[in-house]
């Protein structure tokens, strides 16, 4: 059976559209066509890459990404139809699962294998980390849930004026869909933000800017026997404004070392990859943790950072590391 991966990286756009129709913006796809030679490093020779997208690259990035997909001996494909005239089964599989991307499957008459689709949005919602965090009491202080702009306007105008904060969707992602301000000041921008999310039924989460001293994630594969395998772990880096910049893989000979410096983090991100399987979630799943400094200086890890039941840049990192041999070494 052939393999066709689909980069939606809009995932979390399609999580957030629900049951409603969605449509694709020139701006997202341009997102997908940019980040696609990412997913290459989990491909085996003889898969499909499938990017509608493709003719949104300059020539430069297309040149990239068609000597990538040669040198992983993968078939890149634009339109669809070039599969049509074979008779061999092929599977979708997507960056992350949702009610897009299994109709997208059916209509096409691929085979699929998804998890269910109301367990991938809790996973990856917004609300599953914050309940989570408040349960197992290992949230930072000052995290709220927000149900109305009268309610963040409260709470911001009752910041020191020297905070920053953040506030993010039910189903924010790499520094997209959030808003990040200082002070006790929401723009008339950051109203309309919040007025237009919690008009469509959404709630928001608000939190205090962490003083960050090291990030990294952990990635987990969950088996459809509901069976967790612990992948590996990459450093996580990211800007002064929490913008992603990149992974680096831990070799396998510095990782139980690693994982003591997050010991607390581990163990947490390993109950709820359990939790995960239990609850039927099957399929990649990586989970951000932050170690960070309070205001009064004490040395702090928040396990449950972000959650993502999909596949992620640092699961793309680790398996391109892996694939280089680069983690024995």
């Amino acid at each position: 059976m052939g393999r066709i991966f689909r980069p939606n990286f809009e995932f979390e756009h399609q999580l957030a559209a629900g049951n409603s129709q969605w449509q694709l913006s020139r701006k997202l796809a341009q997102v997908n066509a940019r980040w696609a030679q990412r997913m290459i490093s989990l491909m085996s020779p003889g898969d499909f890459l499938w990017l509608p997208e493709v003719d949104l690259l300059d020539g430069e990035s297309r040149e990239r990404l068609n000597s990538e997909c040669v040198q992983r001996r993968v078939t890149l494909l634009e339109k669809i139809d070039d599969l049509d005239s074979r008779s061999e089964r092929i599977e979708l599989i997507p960056w992350g699962w949702s009610r897009a991307m299994a109709q997208l499957a059916s209509t096409h008459g691929f085979t699929y294998s998804a998890p269910p689709i109301e367990t991938v949005e809790w996973i990856n919602a917004r609300g599953t980390s914050f309940h989570v965090e408040e349960k197992w009491e290992i949230a930072p202080t000052g995290c709220r849930v927000i149900h109305s702009l009268s309610e963040l306007l409260e709470i911001v105008q009752s910041q020191n004026e020297s905070v920053s904060w953040l506030v993010k969707a039910e189903f924010s992602m790499s520094s997209r869909e959030r808003l990040l301000g200082r002070g006790r000041q929401l723009t008339v921008n950051d109203q309309n933000w919040t007025e237009h999310r919690i008009r469509d039924g959404q709630l928001l989460y608000f939190e205090p800017w962490l003083d960050r001293i090291a990030e990294m994630s952990i990635h987990f594969q969950i088996a459809e026997s509901r069976s967790v395998k612990t992948l590996g772990c990459t450093h996580l880096h990211t800007d002064a404004q929490g913008r992603y910049l990149g992974n680096v893989a831990i070799a396998k000979f510095e990782e139980a070392d690693f994982l003591r410096q997050w010991q607390a983090s581990y163990e947490n991100m390993c109950a709820f990859a359990e939790e995960a399987a239990s609850r039927g979630y099957f399929g990649p799943l990586s989970i951000d943790a932050m170690r960070y400094r309070t205001s009064g200086g004490k040395i702090l890890q928040r396990p449950l950072q972000d959650i993502n039941g999909r596949f992620t840049m640092g699961r793309c990192e680790l398996e391109r590391a892996s694939s280089a041999g680069e983690l024995s070494e």
